[in-house]
């Protein structure tokens, strides 16, 4: 018989032991023995072997072995199980235990956004979490996901660095929308593309169901595009609705109002020079971006003089340690962060403790038939003689 079918036909030829035997032989039966008979899947879960020993590290080896996810902390420490333990550390979002190259390394990398290693993580994955993973790549080509991929927030990196919206997103579809839609429409301020800006502001917008805070952000995105275009009178009726939701707002009204007071042509630039870098109002970090644009557009005039005057404005404001001149955006920076967490539903399920005792024991088998003697020998010794066909030829 060929080797394949060997091992499912030993399986279906050992008869299975009657429940009523099991209580019976598992209160004493060596620990390699029950390993024997949960390997032969004679013994399983629903038998709760681990009720019938007395001494807890058996108890707890034997829950391990069977049902790995009601073992606790505690317990799988005592185990000396670092596989449970550095996945409920994953879980927890708490401080990993020492790196092993296992598949937790890698849900780490995907959960900051690293699309690098998804070849290396399905090769690790159960076949439903590697379709779970392919349907978030292809939802990237059109920008869609089904609930059940977006609510998890772990995974908002991973998608993020996936998706590059080519069209106007709707924050209407989902919050995962919602921020990109957010975090689009400050990118392409940034780029100074502001047609596209301007189409993604007014989605921004009009999206009634927006918490205040983004639509704050989103209306004083709208007056920002304003300015940049002169039309202050716009700009300070925009301002208006948002004066109260935070304290920049304000500020930006007030700058507003003040160069509506100077004639147009001793207005100084109307943008603010760091999103000309592409960074945040005030970032530390505007110098070393600044030449690694110098060097990336050397041979782009135009670009180079905007870059130029970016960099002698911000220059002044520090010198005068007045900042008062530039528009302010964003006005909550926390509202663009995407969420640190994991990426609970790619995780996948615990697997039991491997076996950890040596599979047939010579001893524990000869102490199992000793047992076992003695066991049916008074049965035996004892049931009623019951003729043969010899005897019973005999009487006729």
């Amino acid at each position: 018989m060929p080797s394949h079918f060997s091992r499912p036909a030993r399986r279906r030829s050992r008869p299975p032991s009657p429940p009523r035997i099991l209580p019976r032989v598992l209160p004493w039966a060596p620990l390699s023995v029950v390993d024997d008979l949960i390997d032969a899947e004679t013994v399983g879960p629903e038998h709760q072997p681990w009720q019938y020993r007395t001494e807890e590290a058996e108890r707890r080896y034997l829950m391990a072995r069977l049902v790995p996810d009601q073992v606790t902390d505690e317990q799988a420490r005592a185990l000396d199980w670092p596989e449970k333990r550095r996945r409920d550390a994953f879980l927890a979002g708490a401080e990993p235990l020492p790196s092993t190259g296992d598949v937790y390394d890698l849900l780490e990398r995907v959960a900051d956004g690293d699309a690098s290693v998804l070849k290396e993580l399905e090769g690790r994955l159960p076949r439903d979490l590697v379709s779970r993973l392919r349907r978030l790549q292809d939802g990237v080509a059109v920008g869609s996901w089904e609930q059940d991929i977006w609510e998890d927030r772990g995974l908002w990196r991973l998608i993020f660095s996936l998706w590059e919206p080519k069209a106007v997103v709707n924050p209407a579809r989902s919050p995962l929308h919602a921020l990109m839609a957010l975090r689009q429409a400050y990118d392409l301020i940034c780029r100074n593309d502001l047609a596209r800006a301007s189409s993604q502001i007014e989605k921004l917008v009009s999206f009634e169901a927006a918490d205040p805070a983004y639509k704050a952000e989103a209306l004083n995105f709208r007056a920002y595009t304003l300015l940049l275009q002169e039309e202050l009178d716009a700009a300070a009726i925009v301002l208006e609705d948002i004066r109260n939701a935070h304290e920049l707002a304000e500020a930006n009204l007030r700058l507003v109002r003040q160069r509506r007071a100077i004639p147009r042509n001793d207005r100084p630039p109307a943008s603010n020079p760091y999103l000309e870098l592409g960074l945040p109002h005030g970032s530390p970090s505007w110098e070393a971006r600044y030449r690694d644009l110098r060097r990336e557009h050397a041979h782009d005039v135009d670009m180079s003089a905007r870059l130029n005057s970016a960099m002698k404005r911000i220059r002044d404001a520090e010198r005068d340690e007045n900042w008062s001149g530039f528009f302010v955006l964003p006005l909550d920076q926390g509202l663009f962060e995407l969420p640190d967490e994991v990426p609970v539903t790619l995780v996948p399920p615990l697997a039991p403790l491997k076996r950890r005792t040596v599979p047939h024991s010579p001893e524990n088998l000869t102490l199992v038939r000793q047992r076992a003697v003695a066991d049916l020998l008074p049965h035996l010794l004892n049931a009623p003689r019951r003729p043969d066909r010899n005897d019973r030829m005999h009487t006729r």
